[in-house]
């Protein structure tokens, strides 16, 4: 009603529907707004306009909410009439821009959907979820007897920021490396998605207006996308690297990948010994953002909790390793793996977590981290479908071949944190007992394939079981393939 002012309030128990809201009527727009300052001191115990804002325990917060315009995205339709793509590309487009699968992926994290709906959180918001942990991985690893005072503030600080729906349970405290190692992956998948929809509701190139709607969300992805000709040498070499057929996995799809820019990144590691095409497998979700952007180290913000050789891109030449990641299960079997040309150069090997060697910055606790931060590889796709976090219900995962520049690698047998390679290496290894017999690689395009059949070395004395290689700088890693399998399930 014109000329008429209110004060809108809501409250209720973080991570349930309970609470209550509350509308006061204001006489004119200067008692309003003189009210709703003096309610922002007292909850907050901050000035409303003041220029900085601190965090005050047993205070609210404020969230940085994105308020665009609720739209409903059309739904990607595939048709051999209306776009000029190839019908496995088309298929490709609309299973990463599936916003159904987003908003599944956001129910299994158990978000609530109703306060934080898809495009509503900041970038900045995510990254302060981040912080939020790494100081809750800092306060367990004090050891103080006032830890359950910090880890409860920190706690209700992060399902402020990240609203979650538990029912009428208590929202979980962030009292064990675990749940924070958890919550780490989630914040990580939050910001693919937020990508990915960013992305599905940005307006396209106006040169495009004409095409398809699959077409413009394929040009967002600044990507060219080539499916691989089943008959020719090149699938077959790459087919003999799934080691995982025996697993009972549809045989795959493999498109070439060319990312735009990537190739001039890349092109300082060309001469650099030691490439090799390994796997990396991910949550469907997160590939609009991968292809898009290409892979990322964690920001500094976030802790370290989860990686065991130090943040970085992490990759396996077992493709069973990298199918772990992919998350697919028997209702959602289909998962995306990528096969990167990884430059590494001299590595530096480990067999083990050695978390005592660590030395980590204060924003960044290194639990967890095996090689430090970095990009983490694999030889063999059922290390890097791992991260695909397929399941029953979302079976599909995507993987990317990366022609990665290893160089002289430092070889590792067990976890450890690494802020800093030594001189002359170039990336981690962490050293498996079980690997791809060396003797029967094969060459492609000048990368080599670690193709062979696996085989155990009981000799070896490693805690890992899969070898898996770690770049820290994104520039040695160049996207070669996506592939994209089925998974069958039992």
């Amino acid at each position: 009603m014109l000329g008429s002012w209110w004060v809108f309030r809501s409250w209720g128990r973080i991570g349930t529907s309970v609470g209550g809201t509350k509308l006061e009527d204001m006489s004119d727009l200067f008692e309003a707004i003189s009210h709703f300052k003096e309610l922002f001191e007292e909850k907050t115990g901050n000035n409303f306009t003041s220029n900085t804002y601190t965090k005050v325990p047993g205070r609210w917060t404020v969230l940085d909410v994105e308020f665009d315009t609720d739209e409903v995205a059309q739904p990607l339709t595939v048709s051999a009439a209306d776009s000029k793509l190839p019908l496995p590309v088309q298929e490709l487009v609309k299973l990463i821009f599936d916003i159904d699968c987003m908003k599944s992926q956001m129910k299994e994290f158990e978000i609530d959907l109703k306060k934080l709906p898809l495009g509503k959180l900041s970038e900045r918001q995510l990254l302060a979820a981040y912080s939020v942990l790494t100081e809750a991985q800092q306060v367990l690893s004090e050891d103080s007897k006032h830890n359950g005072t910090k880890i409860l503030d920190c706690s209700n600080r992060f399902y402020t920021l990240i609203p979650h729906d538990f029912g009428m349970n208590k929202a979980p405290l962030l009292d064990n490396f675990d749940i924070i190692k958890s919550k780490v992956d989630m914040v990580e998948s939050l910001r693919e998605i937020q990508t990915a929809y960013c992305l599905l509701k940005s307006k396209g190139d106006a040169r495009n207006d004409g095409a398809s709607l699959i077409e413009q969300h394929y040009e967002k992805l600044n990507t060219k996308l080539e499916v691989v000709d089943e008959k020719s040498e090149e699938f077959e070499v790459l087919q003999q690297y799934d080691d995982f057929h025996e697993c009972a996995i549809v045989p795959p799809q493999i498109f070439r990948v060319e990312r735009q820019g990537e190739a001039k990144r890349f092109k300082p590691f060309k001469k650099l010994h030691n490439h090799k095409l390994l796997w990396h497998g991910s949550r469907l979700t997160n590939f609009a953002g991968i292809l898009s952007q290409g892979l990322r180290i964690a920001p500094p913000e976030a802790p370290s909790t989860g990686y065991m050789f130090g943040k970085g891109i992490y990759f396996a030449d077992m493709v069973s390793k990298s199918a772990n990641y992919c998350a697919t299960s028997n209702i959602n079997p289909t998962g995306l793996l990528l096969l990167c040309d990884v430059a590494l150069g001299n590595m530096e090997k480990k067999k083990s977590a050695e978390y005592g060697l660590r030395i980590a910055p204060p924003e960044a606790p290194s639990t967890g981290y095996m090689f430090g931060k970095g990009i983490y590889f694999a030889d063999m796709v059922s290390k890097s479908a791992n991260y695909c976090a397929t399941s029953n219900i979302n079976p599909t995962g995507l993987l990317l071949l990366c022609d990665v520049a290893l160089g002289n690698m430092e070889k590792k047998k067990s976890a450890e944190y690494v802020t800093k390679l030594p001189g002359g290496k170039h990336s981690t290894m962490g050293c498996g007992s079980t690997f791809p017999d060396p003797d029967g690689s094969r060459t492609l395009h000048g990368i080599e394939v670690p193709c062979a059949t696996p085989k155990h070395d009981r000799g070896i004395s490693s805690s890992l079981l899969y070898n898996e290689y770690i770049v820290y700088d994104v520039a040695q890693v160049q996207v070669k393939y996506l592939v994209r399998m089925k998974f069958l399930y039992n």
